[in-house]
């Protein structure tokens, strides 16, 4: 893995089956892997129902899911900071990381 989510200590994340699916995601799956979330919004960032994480072939995808109505608005600007490990190998003619954002 060129980049590979970690702990909010900063040990190496494993694959966990108990919040790998949208049926499993909780608040405190977020907490393992988020540092900061920011937003230009005044009402602040929205505040997620849960997360889960999976792995497959090397990848990882994290996932944060809203409310109906309470996700990401157009038109602002959102930072959320995570812990990684990164390999020696990483450079910037890798894509890493891709972020979207769907109803």
């Amino acid at each position: 893995d060129l980049l590979a989510p970690a702990l909010f200590d900063g040990s190496e994340m494993t694959a966990d089956s108990a919040h790998d699916t949208l049926d499993e995601a909780s608040q405190a799956a977020c907490g393992q892997v988020i540092l900061e979330l920011h937003t230009d919004d005044a009402l602040g960032f929205p505040m997620p129902d849960g997360c889960y994480v999976n792995q497959a072939e090397g990848v990882w995808d994290f996932y944060l899911v809203f409310a109906e109505g309470n996700g990401l608005k157009p038109s602002t600007e959102y930072s959320l900071v995570v812990n990684a490990i990164m390999s020696a190998d990483l450079s910037i003619n890798h894509e890493v990381l891709e972020v979207w954002s769907m109803d």
